[in-house]
């Protein structure tokens, strides 16, 4: 699966983590049950997402800002992740679009 396939996957699945933000006030088991469950869930996504950008973008600043916003889970930092997803997908179509558009340019000559 290409980069851009993973990326645009890792969105998506970071999209849903908005509404699981930790309540203080849980004091269920069961809401405690799904709370831990999320906590597994994200941790895992977390780290999906550190690995691919580390191992594809480690000179890029947005992969520190990733990894500075992912220390700590809240809905401001979850958006922020999801922001430099984004933008690292949309650099990623620039450069295709850029990478086109000169390939097609040297075939007309």
């Amino acid at each position: 699966m290409g980069d851009r396939l993973i990326l645009e996957r890792l969105i998506k699945e970071g999209d849903r983590f908005k509404n699981y933000i930790k309540l203080s006030s849980c004091s269920t088991e069961n809401m405690i049950d799904a709370e831990n469950m999320i906590d597994v869930e994200y941790s895992t996504w977390v780290s999906k997402c550190t690995l691919l950008l580390e191992t594809n973008y480690s000179n890029n600043s947005l992969t520190r800002k990733f990894i500075y916003a992912s220390s700590n889970y809240t809905i401001e930092n979850n958006e922020a992740m999801l922001k430099i997803l984004k933008a690292i997908e949309g650099s990623e179509e620039s450069e295709i679009a850029i990478t086109l558009s000169n390939t097609c340019e040297e075939a007309l000559g």
